[in-house]
């Protein structure tokens, strides 16, 4: 797989990354050679936080993936999962509470995929959708004299 990254931070202003990951899967059996795998995937990966003042952050971010479709039968091969959430600290960024809501667009398929020497797996299993969270937590300081 090849992966490229981006990263910009301005302090007091904004984060933002970009993650762009192309992968080529194959692979050849020699007990059976007519069953060889292989297909592409492609993943990309954009987060944006702003600080608009000193104490609160809002957060975005978009995960894209896609795999090559292996036969007619093949589905839910793409997903765009959005995440976003925004944030507020007190008491010296001791207190903070925040909101975030996750699987925005609802897409999270559950799918995974595994290729080895003579076999190519594939995995659906159950996930939670959209959701929202509503949090609050407490940082402890202990200074030392």
């Amino acid at each position: 797989m090849m992966e490229l990254w981006i990263k910009r931070f301005v302090e007091k202003k904004y984060s933002f990354s970009t993650t762009s990951a192309y992968g080529y899967s194959f692979s050849v059996s020699s007990i059976n050679p007519g069953a060889s795998n292989h297909y592409w995937t492609q993943r990309q990966y954009v987060q944006l936080s702003i600080f608009p003042i000193e104490s609160v952050t809002i957060s975005t971010g978009i995960h894209y993936d896609w795999r090559q479709k292996l036969d007619a039968s093949d589905r839910k091969n793409a997903t765009m999962i959005c995440d976003a959430g925004i944030e507020e600290t007190f008491f010296k960024n001791r207190l903070s509470l925040s909101w975030h809501i996750n699987d925005i667009l609802n897409q999270n398929s559950g799918i995974n995929r595994a290729i080895s020497a003579n076999q190519l797996s594939e995995t659906v299993q159950n996930v939670l959708g959209r959701f929202w969270m509503l949090s609050a937590s407490w940082r402890f300081v202990h200074k030392r004299k």
